[in-house]
């Protein structure tokens, strides 16, 4: 499965890419030269990750915020916010399931 989403990531400003979910992790992408190397092609797999959850800011801009279990938070603006979270939430069912085993 892929699933891909118009995205920015909210690193010393918005920094515009796209999120992309595939079977073992949520990935950030990016191109931009203005945004740090770690953040241009960011993997976070499912088992990582601790909860997600969103709110709206200024009542436009849709912000998800992966909390990792490490403690580390990411915030990213991501376009079919609701399409994103029934996927994030798919996929880390599967993780805690498949995790089980």
């Amino acid at each position: 499965m892929k699933e891909y989403f118009i995205a920015s990531a909210v690193i010393h400003g918005v920094q515009g890419g796209a999120v992309v979910l595939t079977d073992d992790a949520f990935w950030f992408l990016c191109d931009k030269i203005t945004i740090d190397d770690e953040y241009k092609r960011l993997k976070i797999p499912y088992g990582h990750i601790a909860s997600v959850s969103y709110k709206r800011v200024a009542w436009i801009f849709p912000v998800a915020k992966l909390t990792l279990k490490n403690g580390r938070i990411h915030k990213f603006v991501i376009f079919s916010i609701k399409r994103f979270l029934r996927c994030m939430d798919k996929m880390l069912r599967e993780e805690r399931h498949h995790g089980s085993d």
